[in-house]
């Protein structure tokens, strides 16, 4: 198990995620910190699972989450889902809150 807490990418405070930029210099050398999947500058994510030996109409399935994948809930969609409101495009805006869209209302929380 990768413990990103113990490296020097940690800083002094033992952090678990990466501030930006995740790259930094030290002298003349460049470094890159490696970056979690769950990040706290995700603003959507998504888990494809394809399983072949279903029928179509629930033989796929896409988990979809918003925000950081470290703490979001993952819905499930299958093929031919309605995507409900609070998910649709030009629902809310990652800028302006909007408490019909799941991205502020899951930030709220």
């Amino acid at each position: 198990v990768l413990n990103m807490t113990g490296d020097v990418g940690a800083g002094p405070w033992a952090a678990k995620f990466r501030d930006r930029p995740l790259t930094w210099h030290l002298g003349n050398e460049s470094f890159v910190n490696e970056r979690s999947v769950g990040t706290q500058q995700t603003a959507w994510h998504f888990v494809a699972n394809m399983r072949a030996w279903l029928p179509d109409h629930v033989g796929g399935v896409f988990w979809f989450g918003v925000d950081d994948a470290t703490f979001s809930p993952h819905i499930p969609f299958y093929p031919r889902a309605d995507v409900p409101l609070a998910l649709r495009t030009g629902t809310g805006s990652i800028v302006d809150v909007d408490l019909r869209a799941l991205f502020w209302l899951h930030d709220m929380v």
